[in-house]
C-alpha cells in the first residue's frame, strides 16, 4: 500500500479529474435542460429509407445530435449540432431507458415524413471576455488531437469557467476543426477586431462524439474514393484578458501564435462509458 508522499493512490489523476468535470457539468446541463429549456418542432420530408444526415449520441437518457451533414434534409430543416431530440412522430425518447441511438436513427427511418422536437443546444456554454486589468486568464486553444480546450489553474466561478472543456464555437463559428493555419489566422484577425467575444464551451466528452462523427464521415469518402481531408494538428495559443466592462465599453486585447499545421493521424477517440454514437 502506497504511502502519503503524492503516491496514485492518494492523489487524483488529472484524466480523473477532468472526468468528474465533465460529469459534474454534464449533470447540470441535464437537470437545467428539462425546466426553461427553448423547444422547437422540426419536420423533415424525407422517403422511407432514405437518410437525412445526422449523427446523433447518447449521454445519460439523453440523444444529442453531433453532426448534421451540409447539404441534406436534416441541414435544411434547421438541425444543427447540439440539438437534443426530446420526441420522435410524437413518441418521447428524452428520459427514456428504453432507446439507443441506434433505435432513434430505425423510427425515423421508416417514415416518410419525420416529426422532432428537439431542445437548442443544451450542453453549451457562453462565456463574454472583456478587458480587465486586473483579471487574466490563459487559453491555450490545442490539446493533443488539435483541438481546443480550456487550461485554467483553477475554476473561474464568475464566468462559470472550468477546466478540461472544449472550446466549441468562438463568435458562432465551429473550432473544433480548424484544420488550415490561414483559416485560424483569418480567424484571429476577425477576432481582433472584435470588442465582445462569445465563446461556447461543450464537455470533453461531447466534442469527442462530434470529432469521431466527422472522422467516420471522411473515412467513408476516403473508402468511396472520395477526397481525402487529412486531420491537421495546429496549435493556436491566445492570451485573454477577463472581466467585466470598463467606464468606456466593452474592450478585449489578444496576443495570439499560430504554430505551423503538422500531418496528425485520424482521431482514435474511445467511446465515454455512458455515450455511443451512430450516423444515418
Amino acid at each position: 500500500m502506497a504511502d502519503n508522499d503524492g503516491s496514485p493512490s492518494h492523489e487524483r489523476t488529472l484524466h480523473e479529474e477532468k472526468k468528474q468535470i465533465e460529469e459534474e457539468f454534464f449533470e447540470e446541463q441535464a437537470a437545467r435542460s428539462v425546466a426553461g429549456q427553448q423547444r422547437r418542432r422540426v419536420t423533415v420530408q424525407t422517403r422511407a429509407g432514405e437518410s437525412f444526415g445526422v449523427s446523433i449520441c447518447r449521454f445519460g437518457v439523453s440523444f444529442y445530435i453531433t453532426e448534421v451533414l451540409t447539404g441534406t434534409k436534416a441541414y435544411a430543416a434547421g438541425l444543427s449540432v447540439g440539438d437534443r431530440i426530446d420526441c420522435v412522430n410524437e413518441e418521447t425518447v428524452q428520459g427514456s431507458d428504453n432507446y439507443n441511438s441506434v433505435d432513434i436513427l430505425e423510427m425515423c427511418k421508416n417514415f416518410d415524413e419525420i416529426r422532432l422536437m428537439v431542445a437548442e443546444k443544451p450542453i453549451t456554454r457562453l462565456w463574454r471576455v472583456y478587458q480587465d486589468p486586473t483579471v487574466t486568464r490563459a487559453v491555450r486553444m490545442d490539446d493533443d488531437l488539435g483541438r481546443p480546450v480550456v487550461h485554467l489553474a483553477a475554476t473561474d466561478a464568475m464566468n462559470e469557467m472550468q477546466p478540461g472543456l472544449t472550446i466549441f464555437e468562438v463568435n458562432g463559428r465551429d473550432v473544433l476543426h480548424l484544420h488550415d493555419k490561414d483559416v485560424i489566422n483569418s480567424m484571429v484577425k476577425a477576432l481582433e477586431k472584435q470588442l465582445r467575444v462569445d465563446v461556447s464551451f461543450v464537455p470533453t466528452v461531447f466534442a469527442n462524439e462530434v470529432v469521431k462523427a466527422r472522422e467516420a464521415r471522411r473515412e467513408r469518402y476516403r473508402q468511396q474514393g472520395g477526397v481525402s481531408h487529412a486531420t491537421g494538428q495546429v496549435s493556436l495559443a491566445v492570451g485573454l484578458r477577463t472581466g467585466t466592462p470598463t467606464a468606456h465599453g466593452p474592450q478585449t486585447t489578444y496576443s495570439s501564435n499560430v504554430a505551423p499545421a503538422v500531418r496528425a493521424p485520424p482521431v482514435q477517440t474511445p467511446p465515454a462509458n455512458n455515450s455511443q454514437s451512430n450516423a444515418y
